[in-house]
């Protein structure tokens, strides 16, 4: 298939599964990051075939699921009365109200040790990311004793220039108290080297990380047993 039969038959794919259909800029993003397989040569034309529409469908319900499961945890069910408590209060003039729910979440306290370096933050990502086909961005909460605070499921890949916008990276860290951050993700691809992509959203959250006082110390890019540490290449 052409890029352009490829992303029709995709997207009536994916409209058939409520998914959200994607763009060409998506399927481009995609393939060069590595969550989409290249196109194949057939004769002298490079095509898409059966294989990549799974693909892009499997990443589409990921992020469906992650965006269903960040809804979950914003639940908050306020049933409200739409009428005056004139209206409906009894001749005593006493309101009952019929009904208030709450939903939270609770998180159960792991403890996930401390993190001294990127081999320590890569086996805490290779871990969570093991088996995964789709690249996820996380950051690691620190205290002062580099003790491991919070891990925070921060993206999923998307078409965006940057993998993830600052203030997903850094709301947990100040809801944590957090002193540092050790950001990562992972490369299902297998290759661990970074991305021009991956070089800008360093900068950029080094950058954020000064103005709010929270150091990026990382960013440690995971992919099958092994892994980069952009602070070692000179990136931070």
């Amino acid at each position: 298939m052409f890029i352009n039969t490829f992303l029709n038959t995709t997207n009536e794919r994916l409209t058939a599964l409520n998914l959200e259909v994607i763009t060409d800029r998506t399927l481009r993003f995609w393939v060069t990051s590595g969550k989409v397989s290249r196109p194949i040569m057939i004769g002298r034309n490079r095509c898409f075939i059966e294989d990549h529409v799974v693909e892009c469908i499997n990443i589409r319900k990921a992020q469906s699921e992650h965006n269903a499961m960040t809804r979950a945890d914003k639940a908050i069910a306020v049933p409200f009365a739409m009428q005056s408590i004139a209206d409906i209060a009894g001749d005593n003039g006493i309101y009952m109200v019929p009904h208030v729910e709450f939903r939270i979440v609770h998180e159960t306290a792991v403890d996930y040790g401390t993190v001294r370096g990127p081999e320590g933050a890569a086996s805490l990502i290779a871990e969570i990311t093991k088996g995964l086909t789709d690249e996820r961005f996380y950051s690691i909460c620190l205290d002062n004793r580099n003790r491991v605070l919070a891990i925070h499921l921060c993206s999923i890949g998307d078409h965006a220039s940057t993998l993830v916008h600052p203030r997903s990276v850094f709301r947990t860290a100040v809801y944590s108290s957090a002193v540092a951050i050790v950001v990562a993700h992972n490369h299902p691809s297998g290759d661990p080297e970074p991305s021009p992509e991956d070089i800008a959203v360093t900068r950029r959250l080094h950058e954020a990380g000064k103005v709010l006082g929270i150091p990026v110390l990382d960013h440690v890019i995971v992919a099958r047993g092994v892994h980069t540490s952009m602070r070692q290449k000179g990136y931070l």
